[in-house]
């Protein structure tokens, strides 16, 4: 039952970790363990090719749609998109630079 309570939870695209927050402290969920972060967004992008299946979930067409996704993940910075395409299967090609000052992180470039 709990797998089924976040799974739907992750079926809605948000744009801010602070829409999931709730579901989160209700599961108990860490978001400081960058597994259940890479969690959250994979099962995102799976909802999206699922959805973009439609009635016709085979391989082939599921595969064709992991090879086109063009979409933004709430838990990622505002701006960085996950792409594919048939030729290039790397999701992520952005990259936003921070680093510690003595007591926040704070980007190192606008």
């Amino acid at each position: 039952m709990r797998c089924f309570e976040v799974f739907q939870v992750c079926g809605h695209h948000v744009g801010s970790i602070n829409q999931q927050r709730p579901a989160y402290q209700r599961d108990v969920v860490s978001l400081r363990d960058a597994n259940n972060v890479y969690g959250y967004e994979v099962a995102q992008a799976l909802v999206e090719v699922l959805k973009k299946c439609g009635s016709g979930l085979t391989r082939a067409n599921v595969m064709k749609q992991a090879a086109s996704l063009d979409l933004e993940l709430g838990m990622l910075r505002p701006g960085i998109r996950v792409t594919t395409s048939p030729t290039d299967y790397q999701p992520i090609k952005q990259l936003y630079l921070i680093q510690f000052d003595g007591q926040d992180w704070a980007p190192l470039a606008n």
